[in-house]
């Protein structure tokens, strides 16, 4: 019996994401099994530059209750995408959410952890960071760049098909 597919899906709770799970849920066999993976942040992004040491927060520092209330809503966020993909008639049994605190790079996380024996990645074009005009954003751009070992699949906007298009050289 061949062992079922188990498929990478990293999430950055951006609406973009959200399109990544609706689109997988149609296009993908029941018997897959499914990780929904997110790198959380310990910071926000406009203090990293500044130094700043997380782990230094107490009960009353604005980190930790920026932290907290970032968790709370990514907690959410994951299970609002689990939800979608057991309607789409994936078994709750078969979908597992990973989600991990940043370690050295949200491009790099998630590309050690599609080196833990999935048959694919898939990501959204754009995410949370999204600009107007940009093709590609720099997480999925790094990553697209740097797989190689499995399929990765970059969904776009709003894919109204469930084919999936395959390039190869």
């Amino acid at each position: 019996m061949q062992t079922p597919a188990k498929i990478l899906i990293s999430l950055d709770g951006s609406d973009q994401s959200l399109v990544v799970v609706r689109y997988i849920g149609r296009v993908i066999t029941p018997q897959t099994r499914i990780v929904l993976f997110h790198v959380r942040s310990q910071i926000p992004e406009s203090f990293k530059d500044l130094g700043v040491d997380p782990s230094v927060a107490d009960e009353d520092n604005l980190f930790k209750i920026w932290r907290d209330q970032q968790e709370a809503t990514i907690d959410e966020f994951l299970e609002e995408a689990r939800s979608l993909l057991i309607e789409a008639g994936i078994p709750a049994s078969a979908v597992t959410v990973k989600n991990q605190p940043l370690k050295t790079g949200v491009a790099r996380d998630i590309l050690a952890e599609a080196h833990s024996n999935y048959t694919a990645l898939v990501i959204g074009r754009t995410g949370v960071g999204k600009f107007d005009g940009i093709a590609m954003g720099s997480v999925a751009s790094k990553l697209v760049e740097a797989i190689s070992q499995i399929p990765i699949v970059v969904v776009g906007e709003q894919p109204e098909s469930n084919k999936i298009l395959i390039a190869v050289d």
